[in-house]
Formats: C-alpha cells, structure tokens, sequence
C-alpha cells in the first residue's frame, strides 16, 4: 500500500475491499498517527526521560561498552530504516515504533555516558585535620592523612571562616577537616551523593586557619566567568547594606549564601522563596529589557528604523544578553532550561515564526535532558517544566476564547481579565508545581 502525498492517507481500495477488523484497525491507528505527526515532537524529551530514568533505577552498573553497542545498533537501524518510512502503514508504525526505541537507548547512553565522563574520587571516611592544596573554582561567603594522586577528589567544598580576599584561580594551601557526602536521611529524600558525584565534589568541610595563597592565576573561561561573579558580589556588597546586598547578590550573581536562615524563612514563609531561584522570570526580565530598550534606540533613527529589520537586530541583542546572564549567575538547571526556552523565542522572532508552544517546552527539555541527564532526578527540572507546560497548555486552550473576550472588552473588562489571567497562572503554575513539592 504505497503513499504517493501526504493527501493518500490510505489505500482505500485495499481496505474496501478487506472488511476484516484487523484492516479496520490499521486503518484506525494509521490515520490517527497522520493527525498526530505535528505534535509527535512532544514525545522526543519523554522517551529520552525514559532511558534516563531506566538507567538510574538500575541497582548495579552496566558495561559502557555494551551500553555504547546498544545504541549504535539502535542508531543504524533508524537511519537506515529512514528512506522506507512512508513506503506502508506497516513500515510507518514499524519506523515510529524503532524512533522510540532509538530515544530510549539514546537516554540511556547519554546518562551513562556523562556518569563516566565526570567520574571522580570520592572521600569515603572523615579526615581531620589535614592539609589541602587546591584551585579555587568558586567563591562564596559563608556566616593528617595523606591520599594518593588517584584517590584525591577531583573538587572539595569548603567553609572558610577566616578573614581573606580570595579570588577564582588562586591556587591555595589549608588545613581542613573533610567529610565524604552524605547519604539520603530517609528513602526517596534529596540524594546529596548524586548531586555531588555531578558536580565532581569528592568531600566537603571546613578550614581551621585562613588559606594560604600559593599562586594567582586567572585560568580558563570557566574560572574567569566565577571571577567575575565574585567581583560582581563584592561591589554588590561594598555599595549596599546587609540585607539588602545578600538578595541583591542572589539576583545578580545566584549566590545565596549570603542570606540569613530568618530571611530565607520569611522568604518562604510568604511564599516568595521562588523568586531567589534564577529561572525564566528572571531570564526572561533581562532580555525583555534588553529587547525593548535597543528596538527603542533604533527606533529613535528612522532611516535604520524604516531600512533594516530593528525587531531581529532587538533579538540578537537580547539573545546575547540572556546568555551571558546565565554565565554570570552560574548556569543552574532552571537557568538553562528559561535560557533555552528564550532563545528559542527570540530565535523564532528573528525567522518570523510562533514562538509560543508546547514544541518550546519539548525542544528545551530534549536538550536539558540530552546534555544533563542527571538532571531528571531533581527537583528544580520536574518543577520547572511542570510549571510551564501547564501553564502554555492551558492557554494554547482557551487562546482563541481569551482573544475574542479581550477585543470587545473596555478597559474595565480588559483590567479584569488581566487580573483573572494572572490568578490563573498563579493557581495552575502553584497546581502543577505542588504535586512534586508534596
């Protein structure tokens, strides 16, 4: 049964002619498969999720060399299968069948992928006092056994008490008291030896006496990034006063150690917490400004104005300035995810598409998911996507109703149904959110 274009949706005389339930079936799942294919791309990041979380459920490890076999097996098979998709039903069905298959294996591989890329030594007994002599990677204020080279960790935290300027680089000499990550204090908690294996900590602790500094040196792209945080911070800090500059710091920079436990629990007491966690509204604040205030520059010009594309030049601008907002205040889950997402929006306003969608959502978490895939398992991507993907489905929904309800409203009506919209963002994003925070 060959498909000549897509307006063949089936072979009509074959199936009048086989009234078997089983022809009727195909059929059936055939045509629904045709009216689905445009928002297939939903079911990219679900399937990738799905080897994502097969691989962490598992209770040993697997061989990367039979992982990676895997996944090139699944790969051939779906490219070389690629040309004789749309030949019959059987081989449609059969191709989309071997697409989800190949997304699985390739959640799996990527997981397992980056779970040896960052592999690293980790402290497994406590060691106090002792020596530690290291490169600074990151700064933030807070309120003698020997290990080999191979068991030394790859990156240690540690509480400085002391007096001292430090800067991102330094290369520094202390004695310290260290600990290995924690486990989980109760099944299904907050797993503090994934988030450390992740992120390269091997130990944790504190000083005794303030670091001696070795060497200065800037060093590469990612600790000139951290020193400029940590100059950011300290200007911050100079210029106001406490507690302002803790929060002001928190929104420039992303570190929020500076905040006192009462003002987090004010914070959360109000509900307000949210707003320290870098996402889209910040993100999406920063390039907004960006974008308005250059269109606007532009604007003032009319022969740029009326000569060149102002709106897509506004974009780049405030693409570029997201991006290295997610630079300055450290690239978290949530920050990435409201990066992409922008980018995707402002990417579409430079080709002159519709940004505003479920593929957005769909697109940014496939990326997440295939870069980060550890990030699955926390709670800043489940709430995250949950927040917004309820959100731009309910209002994919009533878009049509909601736009005719505000042409023929006055000021009166148009005001109360702001007023309503916000209400219902904040109890769908609160809904969506809540079913993880319980």
């Amino acid at each position: 049964m060959a498909l000549s274009n897509t307006a063949d949706i089936y072979d009509a005389q074959a199936f009048y002619n086989d009234k078997s339930r089983y022809a009727r079936t195909i059929e059936y799942i055939y045509v629904q498969i045709l009216l689905q294919r445009e928002h297939l791309i939903l079911w990219l990041p679900i399937f990738l999720g799905i080897g994502i979380g097969l691989y962490f459920s598992l209770r040993f490890e697997p061989l990367y060399t039979v992982t990676a076999a895997v996944f090139i097996l699944a790969a051939s098979c779906w490219v070389l299968f690629w040309p004789y998709r749309q030949n019959s039903i059987f081989k449609m069905s059969f191709w989309y069948l071997l697409t989800a298959v190949f997304l699985i294996t390739t959640g799996f591989f990527s997981a397992h992928t980056r779970t040896i890329l960052l592999s690293a030594p980790v402290l497994s007994k406590e060691l106090s006092p002792i020596d530690v002599t290291g490169r600074i990677v990151s700064v933030e204020d807070l309120e003698q056994e020997r290990l080999d080279e191979a068991n030394t960790p790859e990156r240690i935290r540690l509480s400085v008490r002391q007096d001292g300027v430090y800067k991102a680089g330094d290369r520094v000499r202390v004695l310290s008291g260290l600990n290995p990550p924690s486990p989980p204090v109760l099944p299904g908690a907050f797993d503090f030896q994934r988030y450390a294996y992740f992120n390269q900590l091997g130990a944790f602790g504190f000083t005794f006496e303030a670091p001696e500094v070795i060497e200065h040196h800037e060093g590469g792209a990612g600790l000139r990034v951290e020193a400029i945080r940590s100059d950011i911070a300290r200007r911050v800090s100079s210029a106001s006063d406490a507690p302002a500059a803790s929060f002001l710091t928190a929104l420039m920079t992303g570190k929020r150690s500076g905040i006192t436990e009462q003002h987090w629990e004010a914070m959360r007491d109000s509900g307000l917490a949210h707003m320290l966690a870098i996402s889209g509204l910040h993100v999406g604040m920063v390039s907004a400004i960006v974008f308005f205030v250059v269109r606007a520059v532009f604007a003032f010009f009319p022969v740029i104005a009326l000569g060149h594309p102002i709106k897509k030049y506004a974009a780049i601008a405030a693409l570029l300035a997201a991006f290295l907002y997610m630079l300055v205040v450290g690239s978290t889950v949530p920050t990435i995810r409201a990066m992409l997402m922008t980018g995707i929006v402002l990417f579409a306003i430079i080709i002159d598409r519709n940004p505003f969608s479920l593929r957005l959502v769909a697109l940014s978490a496939f990326t997440i998911l295939l870069l980060l895939p550890d990030a699955l398992l926390g709670a800043s991507f489940q709430m995250s996507f949950a927040a917004v993907t309820a959100l731009i489905f309910f209002y994919e929904q009533i878009r049509n109703r909601w736009t005719k309800l505000y042409s023929k409203a006055g000021w009166f009506r148009r005001f109360l149904l702001y007023f309503i919209g916000i209400s219902m963002t904040s109890v769908i994003a609160g809904f969506a959110t809540g079913l993880f925070s319980v």
